[in-house]
């Protein structure tokens, strides 16, 4: 009786350790904290943003790269908020390396071109702050937010 139990209980172990596999029990693999971090990908400093403290962009578009301790990418981008009472933001990311989503140029595609005095209200000087939301396929995301 005791070796059928000790078989009963080795071929479940078994089992259990078959429904891992490759993605943790069940396919439940847990992973790590994300750790996004977005740089200048002119400068190479990281680039720190808050509501209340935006990244201030010198250029009318900018690039930046994304970087993470356990993941690689792909990345995807995706305006999130705008304050500049247009039913569009300014800005529109771009992948700038394709299929591996690690920079994203940071575009103003509805705005004016910098020294276009014409009604728009995607201007500079600080007045529209937007912010991109950068995620990963892991559910981990990082916010820029910005202004220029």
């Amino acid at each position: 009786m005791q070796r059928l139990i000790r078989t009963a209980s080795a071929g479940i172990v078994a089992a259990m350790l078959a429904a891992c596999g490759g993605n943790g029990f069940l396919g439940t693999q847990r992973y790590s904290d994300g750790n996004i971090v977005v740089t200048n990908a002119v400068t190479g400093a990281v680039i720190t943003s808050s509501l209340a403290k935006p990244f201030l962009a010198s250029t009318a578009a900018f690039t930046v790269s994304l970087t993470e301790t356990y993941f690689s990418g792909p990345y995807t981008a995706t305006m999130i908020q705008w304050n500049n009472n247009f039913d569009i933001p300014c800005f529109t990311p771009a992948a700038v390396s394709g299929s591996s989503a690690t920079e994203f140029v940071m575009a103003p595609t509805n705005a004016n071109a910098p020294g276009v005095t014409t009604a728009n209200p995607c201007v500079a000087n600080d007045q529209d702050e937007e912010t991109v939301e950068f995620s990963d396929s892991k559910g981990h995301n990082a916010f820029l937010y910005f202004t220029f």
